[in-house]
């Protein structure tokens, strides 16, 4: 078979094509990845990930990470986030503070309260008066509020219920008597920070260093230099979202990237 005649004038412009599509192409496989993330709220989809650049990214920022979970199987989740390495970040009421200052809260997202058998019958009786719904005795009791806003407002009107541990989240100890609307306030190391292997830090930064540095830390009164930084999400939905209070601080070097859109 013959090749297709291409006159001599047009072959310049027909490489030059070539050429600009080829490395238009290279560009693109190298700054945006195409994966299956788990959603905040467990879901899964594929998204468009424009890939990272160690320390460059936006706050409240949609980004994809790449974490460990309990038994060290990588897990890659969409998430907010919120602070970076060398920020204080806490969860007050359900409101999340980063130095000192609140961050915008989206007006409107579902939230509950869990609360465990072993908790008095006064609170159930009180959450009971406040949300108007009749509360079955159970294992768990589930209060489900409309909003972020009514349900902190309610939450600070029970205020024993910001002590009840939750040891699903992190750093998974009970004695920090932080939940999913008291969390923290943690300190986010930087690559070089040290810290004193003193009870609270160990209890703290343990888990942590375990998984992300493979060390296994002692309350010992040494001195520990951290080998990564770390960065903090959280996101819109405190209900269900799978964030750094679940899944813990996340290595900067673990950030994939910006998400630029969802495709399924």
């Amino acid at each position: 078979m013959k090749t297709p005649f291409v006159p001599r004038r047009y072959r310049k412009v027909i490489y030059v094509l070539a050429y600009v599509t080829i490395v238009a192409l290279v560009l693109t496989l190298w700054l945006v990845d195409v994966r299956w993330l788990v959603t905040p709220d467990g879901g899964k989809g594929v998204f468009v990930v424009k890939k990272s650049f160690t320390g460059h990214y936006v706050m409240s920022s949609r980004i994809a990470v790449n974490v460990k979970d309990a038994e060290g199987a990588d897990v890659a989740y969409v998430a907010r986030l919120v602070a970076k390495s060398g920020d204080e970040v806490s969860v007050a009421g359900g409101y999340v503070t980063v130095n000192g200052s609140r961050i915008d809260e989206p007006d409107a997202a579902v939230c509950s309260f869990i609360v465990s058998d072993n908790t008095s019958y006064k609170i159930l009786h009180e959450m009971e008066r406040l949300t108007g719904e009749k509360v079955g005795v159970c294992d768990t009791v589930v209060f489900r509020l409309s909003s972020i806003k009514e349900g902190m407002e309610r939450y600070l009107r029970v205020p024993t219920l910001k002590n009840i541990p939750d040891v699903r989240l992190y750093p998974y100890r009970a004695e920090v008597h932080w939940n999913g609307y008291n969390w923290g306030p943690i300190r986010l190391p930087k690559k070089g920070d040290k810290i004193t292997l003193d009870l609270k830090n160990v209890v703290v930064y343990g888990d942590l260093i375990r998984r992300y540095e493979g060390r296994d830390v002692e309350i010992d009164g040494s001195e520990y230099v951290f080998a990564e930084s770390y960065v903090c999400t959280i996101d819109d939905n405190r209900d269900v979202s799978a964030d750094s209070r679940y899944y813990g601080l996340v290595p900067e070097s673990r950030v994939l990237g910006n998400i630029a859109t969802r495709l399924w």
